[in-house]
């Protein structure tokens, strides 16, 4: 499954649901993140390794969270089909699950 500017999704359908991973590399600008399917639960990974956060959001304008390099968060949230995120400077990896 392809979204814009060509990057490259991985949704996978079991027995036990959805299961979404996207390896991604930030901007210092919000960018949506769909998931494909409403998720129950969301894991946002900062791979940084320099001393960049990650900002996390549900609707591109609130801050929910914010990871350090290294963090990883879990989310339970309310039927969310995509998370908003975005760097504080340079363009880090972050890795996105949901299922």
């Amino acid at each position: 499954m392809s979204v814009r500017g060509g990057a490259s999704l991985n949704v996978r359908q079991s027995s036990t649901g959805n299961h979404f991973f996207e390896e991604y590399t930030s901007t210092t600008l919000y960018v949506e993140r769909a998931f494909g399917f409403t998720a129950q639960h969301v894991t946002i990974t900062n791979d940084a390794t320099t001393d960049i956060d990650i900002d996390v959001s549900w609707d591109g304008a609130t801050l929910h969270g914010s990871l350090k390099k290294k963090e990883s968060i879990e989310y339970h949230p309310a039927e969310q089909s995509s998370v908003y995120l975005r760097a504080d400077s340079g363009t880090p990896t972050i890795r996105v699950f949901a299922e």
